[in-house]
């Protein structure tokens, strides 16, 4: 996928999933031990941000774009308009 815009409500999604799935899963089984669901949960935002850390790019001069916005007209490092 080329598109960073996508790219980048794709990984926000991963994120959200993987904050619901770590809330979720402390509600059913509990903190206290942690159970190996949470664990795997609560890894999976991380896995989120480094997907967008190598795909939300500038396809135009390789920049990484921001990731707090949802979706981006133009490059802020070089100005390129992103299709």
């Amino acid at each position: 996928m080329k598109d960073p815009n996508l790219n980048r409500l794709l990984s926000h999604g991963i994120i959200l999933l993987g904050c619901i799935l770590f809330g979720v899963s402390c509600i059913c089984f509990g903190t206290d031990p942690l159970h190996p669901l949470s664990l795997l949960a609560g890894a999976v935002p991380f896995a989120g941000l480094a997907f967008s850390f190598f795909t939300v790019r500038c396809p135009c001069c390789g920049h990484t774009l921001p990731l707090r916005c949802l979706w981006t007209s133009y490059c802020p490092h070089c100005g390129e308009k992103l299709d």
